[in-house]
């Protein structure tokens, strides 16, 4: 049996424990929440602050006849206003310039694929990338939504990219023979260990005995990120850099 003394001490550094992970969320370096097509400052349901992208630092207008910000000409119930009412529209290559530290990045590209300017939603495929990543290429998002699992009306991609000392996160949307367009752009910074880890921990065995490490050279794409076990936690309740997880229940098969 274990004494009332061992036990209370267990219990006092457990609760220590607990605090200080609690106190010790991560403090992110960058964050840029940029609100594509808005002609002025908006603030999301979670209280995060958008930028308007009219005008923004970031989105120079260097060739106003190609690109345009538009509403949505439909918003159904359950996707925001904020940040999917308005889309910067462009007709041409288009790049916004990020100023940010050196380090991984979370960039997540908002999109809701309605009807803008008249415009048919269904003739939209463009590309994107992220300095030298190519991170869309021929994209849908028209065609992405019904294959979404829970349904949804809205989508966002999210990537992890690396940004050298003397960069800047360019991201870049051409869109040759089409249009492209954009709701939002997100950039959390993330702590450099967080996934790429080198060789030391390689990610996973393939097939032969050989393994793929994660070195600070490789971009990463979000496919689904799970609270196994528990329920959802949305973007505003986590550690610090406004991850999205999902319960598990939608991917559960009884066997």
């Amino acid at each position: 049996m274990i004494p009332l003394s061992l036990t209370a001490f267990l219990i006092s550094l457990l609760h220590a424990l607990l605090l200080s992970a609690v106190v010790a969320a991560y403090d992110a370096t960058d964050i840029i929440l940029l609100d594509g097509g808005a002609t002025s400052n908006t603030t999301s349901l979670d209280g995060r602050n958008w930028e308007a992208d009219t005008n923004s630092k970031y989105s120079p207008f260097n060739d106003p006849n190609g690109l345009f910000s538009s509403y949505a000409s439909r918003q159904v119930p359950y996707v925001p206003l904020v940040p999917y009412r308005s889309a910067l529209i462009i007709h041409s290559q288009f790049t916004f310039n990020f100023p940010v530290l050196s380090g991984p990045k979370f960039l997540r590209l908002y999109f809701y694929p309605e009807t803008y300017s008249g415009l048919d939603i269904a003739t939209s495929f463009f590309s994107v990338t992220a300095n030298s990543y190519t991170l869309l290429n021929n994209f849908s998002a028209s065609l992405t939504i019904p294959t979404m699992v829970p349904p949804a009306a809205s989508l966002i991609k999210e990537y992890v990219v690396i940004v050298w000392d003397s960069q800047m996160l360019n991201v870049t949307l051409p869109s040759p023979g089409s249009f492209a367009f954009i709701n939002t752009i997100e950039i959390v910074s993330m702590p450099s260990l967080l996934y790429a880890r080198g060789s030391e921990i390689p990610l996973v065995p393939l097939e032969g005995g050989r393994s793929f490490p994660l070195d600070n050279t490789t971009a990463l794409e979000t496919m689904c990120r799970l609270n196994v076990g528990g329920k959802q936690i949305e973007s505003k309740d986590d550690t610090g850099m406004y991850r999205t997880w999902r319960q598990d229940e939608e991917y559960l098969v009884a066997s």
